[in-house]
């Protein structure tokens, strides 16, 4: 899901002692941000698919 980075980032710079940068913090908002655009459905795809079934 998409939390899982966040976590492993997390978890990592607490228990591994790992520096959290910057570029690290702007992959992880990129991986966040593409994985949202995967799963939202257009919206004149969903209005499509309510005119199908009716």
């Amino acid at each position: 899901h998409t939390t899982a980075g966040l976590i492993a980032i997390i978890v990592s710079s607490i228990f591994l002692h790992e520096a959290i940068t910057m570029s690290l913090f702007i992959g992880l908002l990129f991986i966040v941000v593409s994985i949202c655009f995967v799963n939202i459905k257009p919206k004149t795809l969903a209005v499509r698919q309510q005119v199908e079934v009716k």
